[in-house]
């Protein structure tokens, strides 16, 4: 339901999500039935995948407590996959604090994964450390998209715990790619730019004398790879 509302449009998945939840205030006593979270969950993500994630934040804040409705994880959940999207942390944690203090619920792994992915979008990812340990520390298992995403993060700072997490992940048995292997052991870099790169200073080195040899060792150099650069997939 959520995606076929956010389909129409920022402007009118507003109206219709509005329209919807004024009906269900004002019909309440007759429908109880279809006042639930997951209506109401429903309606918060497709705002969210409509891209208003200040205006989904905000009527979080009053949706539930107007119908009486108790949050559940699973409705936090959505509006995190949205500041994950848009790299929002700051409200990220603030959604945290609320869960935890104002409605008592226990962060479940999906949560903390969330969490954790969106404090590797930032400049200082540390975070993302206390998140994966909060998880190990109530065994739950880090998905194999959530280490390997922790991995390339790493591996493109030249942080080396991008190997330790990838001793973790292959300790887990989950299964390590030899591209993934490839980028931590790289720094970043694919095997095949390693490849591509590797030939074609071979060229240079080849067809020119000393000075060639030194700007081939110039153009081989590694580049600065911006570190907003998250790729989820392998």
């Amino acid at each position: 339901m959520s995606q076929i509302i956010a389909s129409h449009g920022a402007e009118k998945t507003e109206a219709i999500v509005d329209s919807i939840f004024n009906y269900m205030l004002k019909n309440k006593s007759k429908i109880p039935f279809a006042i639930d979270s997951v209506t109401l969950d429903a309606l918060v993500s497709a705002v969210v995948m409509s891209g208003r994630l200040i205006l989904a934040d905000n009527l979080f804040k009053q949706w539930y407590s107007q119908l009486s409705v108790k949050r559940t994880p699973a409705s936090y959940d959505s509006l995190l996959r949205g500041c994950l999207i848009a790299k929002n942390k700051t409200l990220a944690e603030l959604l945290l604090t609320m869960l935890i203090d104002t409605d008592k619920l226990k962060p479940t792994k999906s949560i903390y994964e969330r969490m954790l992915l969106i404090s590797l979008t930032q400049f200082n990812y540390e975070d993302a450390f206390v998140y994966l340990e909060a998880m190990k520390t109530q065994a739950m298992a880090p998905s194999w998209k959530t280490y390997s995403t922790l991995i390339r993060r790493c591996a493109r700072v030249r942080d080396p715990r991008a190997r330790v997490a990838l001793k973790e992940m292959e300790d887990m048995g989950y299964h390590v790619t030899e591209a993934l292997k490839s980028f931590a052991d790289s720094h970043g870099r694919s095997a095949r730019y390693n490849h591509q790169h590797k030939n074609a200073f071979e060229d240079v080195s080849g067809s020119a004398g000393s000075s060639s040899n030194e700007q081939g060792k110039e153009g081989n150099k590694e580049k600065k790879t911006p570190v907003f650069d998250i790729n989820f997939t392998v």
